[in-house]
């Protein structure tokens, strides 16, 4: 079943691995990007000239990632450590960051990485970003449903979520459930290909 949460669950500092990372291949076709653009409505539709599809068309060729990683999860192992459930939840994010609104998407990308570090039942987690396209992008394991919530409940999450409008254009943001050996594969591609039939949003 897919489910939205809010994309301002962005784990780490966005912006901070869009060059030197490896792309994990995840140039793949993602979205948003123009240098000119303007604000966007709550349904995604261009309120000042902006259309949301000339940055859902921007090819994410500068992407760049943190590897997969968390609390319960080791990739040279295989994966998600000790005894695995028969189900997990992935989560994927996709922002287009305004550029006036930056300084303050970081500041807020790392207090929910803090908050986020807290929560029982986080696996793993990931993002990536493209400099050129303007985009930030996180991807998540989770135990449950219920621990992702957690995060989204949060205060910090809360504050983010009321200045969508303010530091980014658009975003799509999903959620869905994997078993154990889906999670373990879980990759870029895998994530993007889950946001295409997302419509995207001013508020997510």
């Amino acid at each position: 079943m897919f489910a939205r949460i809010s994309a301002f669950i962005v784990l780490a500092s966005m912006f901070a691995c869009g060059d030197s990372s490896s792309s994990d291949d995840g140039s793949a076709t993602a979205e948003p990007s123009t240098s000119d653009g303007a604000p966007t409505s709550s349904t995604g539709e261009a309120t000042t000239g902006l259309d949301p599809a000339q940055l859902y068309n921007c090819k994410e060729e500068g992407f760049g990632a943190s590897p997969l990683a968390g609390p319960l999860f080791d990739a040279e192992k295989g994966g998600i450590q000790g005894e695995l459930q028969a189900g997990y939840v992935l989560h994927t994010t996709q922002i287009y960051v305004k550029p006036e609104g930056g300084q303050a998407f970081f500041e807020m990308a790392q207090a929910v990485s803090a908050e986020a570090l807290k929560i029982d039942g986080l696996i793993a987690f990931s993002v990536g970003s493209d400099m050129g396209c303007g985009v930030a992008r996180t991807m998540g394991i989770w135990a449950s449903e219920e621990a992702m919530y957690k995060l989204v409940a949060s205060e910090a999450h809360a504050k983010a979520m009321a200045a969508t409008l303010d530091v980014s254009y658009t975003g799509r943001v999903t959620h869905w459930s994997a078993t154990a050996a889906e999670a373990n594969a879980y990759t870029w591609d895998v994530a993007y290909a889950k946001l295409v039939d997302v419509e995207p949003s001013g508020l997510y």
